[in-house]
């Protein structure tokens, strides 16, 4: 989510305006509930290092760029 927030910025230019929220829902096994949920928000410019939007360009850019 930190990516595509980033990438969102950088492509738009409203870095101080802009928030992303993101939902990982998690199916449960011990039958007490179907899911577990985890909430991330995220606003503004998350000053990420060069080395962080490579690595997580590279886990999460699966495709050949020209795909993208």
């Amino acid at each position: 989510m930190l990516l595509r927030h980033h990438q969102l910025h950088r492509q738009t230019g409203l870095a101080e305006q802009a928030s992303t929220l993101g939902v990982l829902l998690t199916l449960r096994t011990d039958g007490s509930r179907l899911w577990d949920t985890a909430v991330l928000r995220t606003e503004g410019d998350n000053n990420l290092a060069p080395e962080e939007v490579e690595r997580y360009t590279q886990l999460w850019n699966t495709q050949p760029a020209e795909a993208a």
